[in-house]
């Protein structure tokens, strides 16, 4: 998770570097301060999506509904593109979370992390340049790949040791 919060304020820099623009900075952490939300609500329900009845809809209820008052506080906040924006950033961050939920190489669930950011990545180039994008994505993507083999790495030392 700390990790994330690097990469997060790492980004931040980058991003005002780059365009010289506060208030885009200030829209985008607090997008990442919603996304941490749904990365926090996808990592404690994702290990349980699958293994009983109705998980799979808990899981998509619940975290589909913070995405959507995510997107609806940043429309009611700043406008319209924003909360595009913020759809796909928290998806991203479901992503991650189910990312971060990895025990093994055989749990799906980070299989359906990635292709969430990967399909989230392509929407934001859908919004903005691919480069922007890129900038913008960035995070999620390598602490996702990150959170996967740490994950999948120690839940199958856990598997040989035990």
């Amino acid at each position: 998770m700390l990790l994330l919060l690097g990469l997060f304020v790492l980004r931040w820099v980058v991003h005002f570097a780059l365009f010289s623009d506060g208030v885009a900075v200030a829209e985008i952490a607090g997008i990442d301060a919603g996304a941490v939300l749904v990365l926090v609500l996808s990592f404690a329900l994702g290990p349980n999506v699958g293994r009983h009845f109705g998980s799979i809809t808990l899981y998509f209820v619940i975290v589909g509904l913070a995405i959507a008052g995510v997107g609806y506080l940043a429309e009611v906040i700043r406008y319209r593109h924003l909360s595009l924006m913020s759809a796909f950033i928290t998806i991203m961050g479901a992503g991650a979370g189910l990312c971060l939920a990895t025990r093994t190489w055989n749990q799906a669930i980070w299989i359906t992390g990635l292709l969430a950011i990967g399909g989230a990545s392509y929407g934001l180039t859908r919004v903005h340049q691919p480069f922007d994008a890129l900038v913008i994505a960035s995070p999620y993507v390598l602490s996702a790949i990150v959170f996967v083999i740490t994950g999948a790495r120690r839940g199958s030392a856990h598997a040989v040791a035990g």
